[in-house]
């Protein structure tokens, strides 16, 4: 049974059923480059998830693109940047992650 959820569209109506079929924690994204997109988590969707006692694991997709050999430090370090100006309920932990380029 797969207990953690890998999705990019909003999961709040599903909540309930994914509990029940062992979903503990899910996946969703944050992009500095589309904030309001489709793909990103929005707050009322953080604090459902939270309220259903689910845990949330966040991925800031940004402007470092591994997958297509068009990495550059410089790209990685405005993911950074743009991670960090993200909401902080979302977005910014106490200590924020490293991002290597």
């Amino acid at each position: 049974m797969t207990s953690i959820l890998d999705t990019n569209v909003d999961t709040t109506l599903h909540l309930t059923a994914l509990k029940a079929a062992g979903v503990k924690t899910i996946i969703r994204y944050l992009s500095p480059i589309n904030p309001s997109g489709e793909k990103c988590i929005k707050p009322p969707e953080a604090h459902a998830i939270a309220a259903a006692e689910l845990r949330l694991a966040l991925v800031c997709e940004g402007w470092g693109d591994f997958a297509h050999g068009r990495s550059r430090p410089a790209r990685g370090s405005a993911t950074e940047n743009g991670a960090r100006a993200m909401p902080r309920p979302l977005a910014r932990p106490t200590t924020p992650p490293s991002i290597s380029p």
